[in-house]
């Protein structure tokens, strides 16, 4: 398989994050990418390539220009007033908000939705190193190839057209759906809801989006993910949520109806928002799939039989990731 990486994810490393009522370690760490690549470099079965170069304005495919602005600008501006530590935010706005104000943490205030994604130094070029991963890897399959996996670090999928939040700074699955430049189904199998790539093809009749995910009520993003959130009169947008404790067998059971309405939609090409937080020793979730069921997630996924750009989005548990990963890929190799 073709997978695309860039060293450039190093550049976004943050000493850690506000965690509930105190600051702790990083979750989403460089780490997470060297233990994946070190788990595909073990094969032969995958070609590991560098992303190709793509001018910043196909960003405004998916991202409003005053939020590239920014996150282009924020480092610069925010340690241009003599700070030295990360960008975190500590007011938000609501998007009832008459005014957007040019103190820079106020705009990380407007633009970010959580105190746990914060920015530093090298955020934005990691971020677009990651961007341009799924729009590489999107524009093989585009081309004929019938898989492609973007090892895309940061993550992507809670970032809407001018938000970012849960890691996530740019959409990369949104990103590469729109360079499909066909009618497409974004499949979301992180542990979490895919809010961001909701929000952006919410009203879209082109693009089908499917998150199979843990309950709003009790998980992260919390404010979306649920059954009734369908699209706007469309109904191209299908929410699974799920208790905790699923294991193998429930996790097939909700893709497969993930799967069925997908195929009724007819997509051209298929973008995986494939997390692996679904592990059962994640630190960040509390579902029971093991490396076997990710095997079995991409069998399934497989035999829907569309064209398929995978994108990598979580999975914290640092010593199986790369396992976990290996194992779903496997499906195609």
């Amino acid at each position: 398989m073709r997978v695309f990486y860039s060293d450039q994810h190093h550049a976004h490393d943050p000493p850690g994050q506000f965690n509930v009522d105190r600051m702790g370690a990083y979750s989403e760490c460089p780490g997470r990418a060297t233990s994946i690549l070190d788990a595909l470099r073990k094969s032969s079965a995958h070609q590991i390539d560098p992303p190709a170069d793509y001018e910043t304005s196909i960003l405004r495919t998916v991202h409003d220009d005053e939020y590239i602005r920014f996150l282009q600008e924020a480092w610069s501006v925010w340690s241009g007033t003599g700070w030295s530590i990360p960008l975190i935010p500590y007011t938000f706005a609501h998007r009832y908000a008459l005014h957007q104000s040019a103190d820079i943490i106020a705009r990380a205030g407007y633009f970010g939705f959580d105190p746990q994604t914060p920015i530093v130094a090298g955020t934005f070029d990691a971020a677009w190193a990651s961007a341009r991963c799924a729009l590489t890897a999107a524009d093989l399959v585009r081309k004929g190839e019938p898989v492609a996996y973007a090892l895309c670090r940061p993550p992507g999928h809670h970032a809407a057209a001018d938000l970012y939040g849960g890691y996530c700074y740019l959409n990369n699955a949104a990103l590469a759906a729109k360079k499909t430049g066909a009618k497409s189904a974004i499949l979301d199998i992180d542990y979490h809801h895919g809010n961001g790539t909701q929000t952006i093809f919410y009203d879209d009749p082109d693009v089908f989006t499917s998150s199979i995910h843990a309950h709003p009520d009790r998980e992260y993003p919390f404010y979306s993910g649920c059954e009734t959130e369908t699209g706007a009169g469309n109904q191209t947008n299908f929410n699974i949520p799920l208790p905790p404790d699923v294991d193998d067998d429930d996790y097939i059971a909700a893709l497969g109806s993930a799967l069925d309405r997908i195929d009724r939609f007819n997509p051209v090409t298929l973008i995986v928002s494939a997390g692996f937080d679904t592990y059962f020793a994640d630190p960040l979730g509390d579902f029971n799939v093991g490396l076997e069921g990710f095997g079995r997630i991409g069998r399934c996924i497989r035999e829907l039989g569309r064209p398929t750009v995978i994108v990598q989005e979580g999975g914290y548990h640092l010593e199986h990731l790369g396992e976990c990963v290996d194992h779903f890929l496997g499906a195609w190799t």
